[in-house]
């Protein structure tokens, strides 16, 4: 499921937040997973994400341009409110002070 293309501020380039929900979904959810997982040690990064996304309802979205992994980011809704927690936000190397980190912060407030 499409989130929102976008084009990052002062580039030509574009990419697109896609929300993950299992693996079987998206062809990028193991390098989401990789990713997100690379920065608190996870020893199974896809079955970590899967178990935040299935057993504890979390959401999660990767960053894609030009078909490469560019992001992703996780969180968690708090109760019936309209607010949010941040689990985690990665940002490929070779992709990151280009915007990305902060749109896909700002995608959790409209998922």
């Amino acid at each position: 499921m499409m989130i929102a293309p976008a084009s990052l501020p002062g580039n030509r380039n574009s990419y697109t937040i896609e929300k993950l929900s299992d693996a079987s979904e998206h062809i990028h959810f193991d390098e989401a997973a990789r990713l997100l997982g690379s920065l608190d040690g996870w020893e199974d990064p896809s079955g970590q994400l899967r178990d935040y996304l299935l057993k504890f309802h979390m959401k999660a979205a990767c960053i894609t341009g030009n078909g490469s992994l560019l992001g992703a980011v996780m969180w968690d809704r708090v109760g019936e409110s309209d607010f949010v927690r941040l689990e985690d936000v990665a940002v490929q190397p070779e992709a990151r002070e280009k915007g990305i980190g902060t749109e896909s912060v700002c995608v959790t407030k409209r998922v």
